[in-house]
């Protein structure tokens, strides 16, 4: 800050009140507001934009007086310019805004209102400024139905944070529908997908290909599929679709495609000279479940669960449970998690392979003892593709986690070679037991960034799943690389309900909790520090209550709790990223809607009017 001149005699009168005297060739008059003051600022080379003292008019409008400037015209002297006010908590934490001062009410707007360091607590942004009515798909597919809920809530993931996810739905017979959650569409909408499973026959070497059948191939025979759970994950314009289809196979087949744009995902015949070694499914033999591929004999598969990744070698990887698909939301009996990895390959113009690692039979990871699906990560650092990490409830108490390098490229193909050509297993890792003295149940995982030598994880489980003591906790992780193991923080208790069955939904901000400065615990945000985690869940009891809280990546400490919806017919709950906005939403089998809204205040996700799906 510059010093100060001493006044000349005339501005002395003026700072009094009086208006005698001249200063330079202008008059100094009496004031009735800071506009006045200008001359003197102006001749001492003050400005009141920067300077912090300067020349105001006095509150009694009697004359101009040298004090420091409140740059925001709030009543407030900001921090930069208070060194000598003796009541810090008459410092105004932004002096350059006047709806930021000391004693203000906090609103709902994403800032610290009342400079407390603390952003928007107490207040929630204006929740389900998106409705969103679940269009049908074409008159000649079948109907569309929905798929939120326990155990089949989960969100088609996407390599990138664009398009939102598709909430994956059942269907009749050959199709599985899903809905596209497009709440930042203009307007917001839920396109339908529908993924009509087709066998692709080579006729020409690899020159064509054709839709042979529209129905979901067996062995024995052509028979319409009746399809339970769906999970897919978007990889570079093109879509990986897993299924669990009962026909023939009570307990539940492992069906594994893709879709490229607007094509329908196919399953390619198997073997020499054909497209797939998916294509026959998992543990299916003449058309009914055999457990051939486990050496347990355990018909079935369930609680799907697919993350994919971006890049030259497009793939994705796919984790299951090894138990029938009408598994107890709570588990009970131990079973083994498996993983498959899979990859999309262009093997001529019009011709892809979707190709399934260990000759398309899983590999066994642990076992767990939950109904939850085990939750599948794909990693990744600036857009560079580090592999992924898998975490479940293991069958010995405690979460396993475990990190998985991407797979190597399979081998080129050969004509007429007698069998499938990748029959090696993928690399699975070294598992890692964390908080074992805890029963995990329901996993979310989320990804908060790579520091140099380990890779930064949030975890929040389910603990006593169904029970009437039923808690959510949560956690942070570390992957170090170089010792290939995880360290997990003491986990924080987020919230009591009354009957948890279904996993939490979990999401990594960058900014937006708290401000620079803010000190809790002997640690203190810095710019980079303001951000943290969004935990949200739906109790099944107390009217199915939606509820987040936001837990400080500071200290990994809870900020606060709020409540989505205090009561609701809500079905499913999932927290994601519309663009840049982080975004909330849920299903209402009654109105048969899906609603949408932001998480923070200042992030609209979508404003608007209610809008109607295409169905309408």
């Amino acid at each position: 800050m510059r010093a100060v001149q001493r006044l000349p005699a005339a501005a002395a009168f003026a700072s009094l009140g009086c208006s005698l005297g001249h200063l330079g060739d202008f008059d100094v008059p009496k004031c009735d507001d800071d506009a006045k003051c200008a001359p003197l600022n102006e001749y001492h080379g003050l400005s009141p934009q920067t300077d912090c003292l300067t020349y105001h008019c006095r509150s009694d409008a009697d004359g101009c007086e040298l004090r420091m400037t409140d740059f925001d015209g709030d009543g407030f002297v900001g921090a930069s310019c208070a060194r000598r006010i003796a009541d810090s908590a008459s410092v105004d934490c932004q002096d350059d805004d006047p709806d930021v001062y000391p004693g203000n009410e906090e609103l709902c707007d994403g800032k610290d209102n009342d400079c407390d360091r603390v952003i928007d607590e107490g207040t929630a942004p204006e929740r389900d400024q998106v409705v969103l009515t679940l269009a049908a798909a074409d008159p000649d597919d079948v109907a569309t139905s929905v798929c939120f809920g326990s155990p089949k809530a989960a969100p088609v993931t996407s390599a990138d944070r664009d398009p939102a996810p598709v909430f994956a739905c059942s269907a009749e017979e050959h199709a599985v529908a899903a809905q596209l959650l497009i709440p930042d569409g203009d307007p917001p909408r839920a396109d339908p997908l529908v993924f009509a499973y087709q066998r692709t026959q080579d006729t020409v070497g690899f020159e064509k290909a054709e839709s042979a059948d529209q129905n979901c191939p067996t062995q024995a025979s052509f028979l319409k599929c009746t399809f339970d759970d769906t999970v897919a994950a978007r990889i570079d314009g093109a879509w990986i679709v897993s299924a669990i289809s009962r026909a023939g196979c009570s307990a539940g087949q492992l069906r594994v495609g893709y879709r490229e744009g607007d094509g329908s995902p196919e399953v390619g015949l198997r073997g020499p000279d054909q497209h797939s070694n998916l294509y026959l499914g998992v543990d299916v033999g003449d058309g009914a479940c055999t457990g051939a591929s486990r050496d347990s004999g355990i018909e079935g598969v369930t609680r799907l669960s697919l993350a994919g990744q971006n890049g030259d070698t497009r793939q994705a990887l796919l984790a299951v449970i090894a138990d029938r698909f009408d598994r107890p939301i709570c588990g009970g009996s131990s079973r083994d998690v498996e993983v498959l990895g899979v990859w999309l390959e262009q093997l001529g113009q019009d011709l892809m392979w979707t190709n399934g690692a260990n000759d398309g039979i899983p590999q066994v990871l642990g076992q767990s003892s939950g109904g939850g699906r085990p939750v599948v990560q794909a990693i990744k650092s600036e857009g560079v593709p580090l592999g992924y990490v898998v975490a479940y409830g293991a069958s010995e108490g405690g979460l396993a986690l475990h990190r998985l390098p991407l797979f190597d490229d399979p081998p080129a193909y050969e004509r007429g070679q007698a069998q499938s050509r990748s029959t090696v297993p993928i690399e699975l890792g070294t598992k890692t037991l964390l908080f074992s003295d805890h029963l995990v149940d329901h996993v979310a995982l989320t990804q908060v960034g790579v520091e140099g030598d380990h890779l930064e994880l949030g975890l929040a489980w389910v603990e006593g799943c169904g029970r009437s003591d039923a808690q959510i906790l949560f956690a942070r992780a570390r992957y170090f690389w170089d010792s290939h193991t995880f360290v997990g923080d003491k986990p924080l208790k987020v919230a009591s309900a009354k009957r948890l069955h279904e996993p939490p939904s979990l999401l990594h901000v960058d900014s937006g909790f708290v401000a620079p400065g803010f000190q809790r615990g002997g640690s203190t945000a810095a710019s980079d520090r303001g951000g943290g985690f969004f935990v949200a869940w739906r109790d099944a009891a107390a009217g199915n209550e939606l509820g987040a809280a936001r837990v400080l990546e500071l200290d990994s400490k809870l900020l606060d709790v709020t409540t989505l919806k205090e009561a609701s017919d809500a079905v499913g709950l999932h927290l994601f990223y519309a663009g840049d906005s982080a975004t909330f939403a849920f299903y209402e089998p009654a109105s048969g809607k899906v609603r949408a809204g932001p998480l923070q205040c200042g992030r609209s996700a979508a404003v608007g009017d209610e809008h109607p799906g295409a169905a309408d």
